[in-house]
């Protein structure tokens, strides 16, 4: 979009919350017409701010000159680049401006602070000239550096558990949204559990948090059996940060509990009678369980007759 800019004592909101790309930029463009590259240049002063932190940059006032001119020119502003929200990312108020013969003017704006964590990001101001047939000389980089600390992260809880064959769900936040990639990696060991027969993951890995996002889940899955077992149990712990903290020392590590939803096995004799002559030394009666278990299987007995 065009804005033409009265930029004399004017002050424009840039909010470097809403700048989220790396080097994000507002560009004030000022094209000229290529007959007037001979004549006088309206310039940024040297003078002019380059770089301010969040918190403590402020309002900045950027000066403009013209050098060696004889005649009022019209200067208009250009607005582009890749922030393209208005009313969120800046506040500009329409106009235009003229300078006279080596005239000089200022114009302010202000960087504003925010707590996410993100890349530096610049506005890049250049010019247009409209009437006067000055030239529009150079270019103005402005970095806003960014101060706010990382966010942490950690597991939601140091346990958890859940039924097998169903979704774990083993929560990683982080404390904050950070506009940065975050990167952790993430180790499974085995207690109880056996991977692969009650667990499927490759063991390590990287997990992902792109821009905005603040909790992922674990990529683990719990898988199903038809083996009545005891409650078996992982741990899985987070290290390696990149862009982001690690948090509390006791929710780096979740130990998961799988619990076993399957039937007990039944116990019956093999037959409902035998029989035996005296002179026998013993006899065998078979005891089966109907399916094979994880646990131990014992049962009681008692004798009795006529």
């Amino acid at each position: 979009m065009t804005k033409a800019v009265n930029i004399l004592n004017k002050r424009y909101m840039v909010s470097k919350a809403t700048l989220r790309a790396t080097a994000a930029s507002i560009i004030l463009l000022l094209a000229l017409p290529a007959a007037a590259w001979a004549q006088g240049t309206v310039r940024f002063t040297p003078t002019s701010p380059t770089s301010g932190t969040e918190a403590s940059a402020g309002t900045e006032t950027i000066g403009i000159y013209l050098d060696s001119y004889s005649v009022d020119i019209t200067v208009e502003f250009n607005i582009s680049g890749t922030s393209t929200a208005e009313t969120a990312d800046r506040a500009f108020t329409s106009g235009t401006f003229v300078f006279t013969a080596a005239d000089s003017q200022y114009f302010t704006f202000q960087v504003l602070d925010d707590l996410t964590d993100e890349e530096n990001e610049t506005l890049i101001f250049t010019m247009t000239v409209l009437a006067g047939g000055a030239n529009a000389g150079g270019s103005l980089t402005y970095t806003i550096i960014d101060d706010d600390d990382p966010p942490t992260i950690a597991f939601a809880t140091a346990t958890a558990s859940g039924n097998e064959g169903a979704a774990p769900g083993i929560a990683i936040n982080l404390s904050s949204a950070s506009e940065k990639t975050i990167t952790i990696d993430y180790t499974l060991t085995a207690n109880t559990a056996t991977n692969l027969l009650d667990y499927s993951d490759t063991g390590i890995g990287t997990l992902t948090f792109t821009a905005g996002q603040t909790s992922k889940n674990a990529p683990v899955s719990i898988l199903d059996d038809a083996l009545d077992e005891a409650a078996e149990d992982f741990d899985i712990s987070i290290s390696n940060p990149a862009n982001v903290t690690l948090g509390l020392a006791g929710l780096l590590t979740n130990t998961f509990t799988i619990i076993d939803t399957d039937s007990p096995p039944q116990v019956e004799f093999t037959v409902v009678s035998a029989s035996g002559s005296e002179a026998t030394a013993g006899v065998t009666i078979q005891i089966s369980i109907s399916t094979v278990s994880g646990q131990n299987v014992s049962v009681g007995y008692t004798v009795s007759g006529t």
